[in-house]
């Protein structure tokens, strides 16, 4: 039986932050989009509510089953999302469109990566709020 991991509380409740760029997508007809920002967010809320402690990689991970499930899951739906990302912002070439959406990507890739593990639910939260509003970027610009 899974556990509710009450740890990650703040990573559970800051996968919220994906409702604006899912409201955004559909607002603008985006629906493939869309269909893969709610992906992500469900795979990352199942992930983050049963989630073993501790940092999970996909390539290192050390739950159950079902844990490892959800993990691979978030990885596949965030990786497929990030490369729609890109496709969005270079549509129109390599100007302020693309630039701006990288830009803030580099510190939230940073906080990604951090293995600071008493850290982490604060930092994995700050990379949901980027994250998030990189989606909202690469649909409106």
């Amino acid at each position: 039986m899974l556990e509710i991991n009450k740890k990650e509380n703040l990573s559970i409740l800051s996968n919220f932050f994906f409702i604006v760029p899912l409201y955004i997508s559909i607002e603008k007809e985006m629906y493939l989009f869309g269909i893969f920002v709610a992906l992500s967010f469900i795979s990352s809320m199942l992930f983050h509510t049963y989630k073993p402690n501790g940092i999970q990689w996909w390539w290192k991970p050390t739950g159950t089953g079902l844990q490892t499930f959800f993990l691979y899951l978030d990885t596949l739906f965030a990786s497929t999302l990030g490369l729609m990302v890109i496709n969005e912002i270079t549509k129109d070439g390599f100007g302020i469109n693309f630039w701006i959406p990288i830009l803030l990507y580099i510190p939230a890739s940073i906080i990604l990566f951090n293995n600071n593990e008493k850290q982490y639910v604060h930092y994995h939260s700050l990379w949901h709020l980027l994250t998030s509003i990189i989606l909202v970027l690469a649909i409106i610009l």
